[in-house]
């Protein structure tokens, strides 16, 4: 995980132990988001996706799944 990324994980691995999907739903939501913050991190977009909307929407935009 890019250190640059590690608050908003911890954040998003908190707030999914507080979610009522099941474990492994929950180990499939992270193992995403850990996948879309190593793509942000290596993508060199502009902005701040994680705190400006039209940044984020861009960067989901040209996110591809691996």
């Amino acid at each position: 995980m890019p250190e640059a990324c590690t608050t908003a994980h911890a954040a998003h691995a908190a707030a999914l132990e507080r979610a009522p999907p099941d474990g492994d739903t929950r180990r499939a939501y992270d193992s995403r988001v850990r996948t879309f913050l190593a793509w942000l991190d290596a993508s060199g977009l502009d902005g701040d996706p994680l705190t400006d909307a039209h940044d984020c929407d861009f960067a989901a935009a040209t996110a591809r799944p691996t």
